[in-house]
């Protein structure tokens, strides 16, 4: 892939068309995927279609009702899914960061040598 290309799909590509494909491919239809994503099957079918596209490749081959994913297609689909897998990290990563404590602890004590009256000296 040429270098402005690659760096065009850096820049430009939008998760939500990644995140539709993914789960095509999941749900192995366009309807259950619309559904699942609460979408109508129109847009889901114009996203495939987009994100073709923007990569300039077939993602998938239909066979009237069903569809088998191309070698791109499969490509896509497991770059997705890393990708999908890291960002569902984000919220754990950053949520267990929010409850770390950090920073110094003083602790004073007051002596009864100092305080005669809090306590008896032995």
């Amino acid at each position: 892939m040429r270098a402005d290309v690659t760096r065009f799909l850096n820049d430009r590509l939008d998760w939500n068309l990644l995140r539709t494909f993914l789960v095509i491919m999941q749900e192995r239809s366009v309807s259950r995927a619309a559904a699942r994503l609460h979408l109508t099957q129109p847009a889901v079918s114009q996203a495939l279609k987009r994100l073709e596209d923007t990569l300039g490749r077939n993602l998938i081959q239909r066979r009237g009702p069903h569809f088998e994913p191309t070698r791109a297609g499969e490509e896509v689909y497991r770059i997705a899914s890393d990708i999908y897998g890291h960002m569902s990290r984000l919220e754990t990563e950053l949520d267990d960061r929010s409850d770390d404590i950090t920073g110094s602890i003083r602790l004073l004590s007051v002596s009864p040598i100092a305080s005669g009256g809090f306590g008896e000296i032995h």
